[in-house]
């Protein structure tokens, strides 16, 4: 028997059960790294200070100010997505549109960035920038989330569904985690959960 021990007359597998939180969070971690490879990669603060002609600070800056889209890369750092950046700098509009979600998310943010939108005829967001169409591309991503809102052209499209499903096991995570009182914590009953 493969995998399999036999023990007073009983199968006993050899295999531990896998956690189903750990399972979502590496589709998550799937997920997020395909969403940045459709993105046109990652650049570190270094790497875009230097194609910006400014400090590493002043890209830590504008990422503050919501001037520029990063996304945290896990270990502390941010990766600043290639495809807001063009030979000439950064995407016309792109800071109006940034500031324009109501969602906070990058990941999120990067999505509805990099998608196409039946709105903006079948044209991303970038897309729509890059062709002078702010308006369009600030209405689309204002009315992002939105119930029953434009955020519906998102959801529609059925290669969507595994960063749907990616995001809500992650909040399910988040709350978990906010939950769960580790050894020498100290309770706050103010906490939000």
């Amino acid at each position: 028997m493969s995998g399999k021990h036999r023990a007073a007359g009983l199968a006993i597998s050899r295999r531990t059960p896998v956690d189903p939180f750990a399972e979502a969070m590496a589709r998550g971690v799937a997920v997020k790294k395909e969403l940045l490879e459709r993105a046109g990669g990652g650049l570190t603060s270094s790497q875009v200070a230097r194609a910006l002609g400014v400090t590493r600070q002043a890209v830590d800056k504008r990422r503050l100010w919501l001037a520029l889209l990063a996304v945290p890369s896990g270990s502390g750092e941010y990766l600043y997505p290639a495809c807001q950046f063009t030979g000439s700098g950064v995407v016309p509009g792109l800071e109006r549109t940034l500031r324009a979600f109501p969602i906070n998310s990058p990941w999120t943010q990067l999505s509805a960035l990099i998608e196409p939108a039946r709105s903006l005829g079948g044209r991303t967001v970038l897309a729509a920038l890059q062709a002078g169409d702010t308006t369009k591309a600030l209405d689309l991503v204002a009315g992002f989330g939105e119930q029953g809102g434009v955020a519906r052209e998102w959801f529609d499209a059925p290669n969507r569904l595994p960063l749907i499903r990616a995001f809500l096991w992650w909040r399910i995570l988040q709350a978990k985690e906010r939950s769960v009182v580790r050894p020498g914590a100290r309770q706050n009953a103010d906490r939000p959960i």
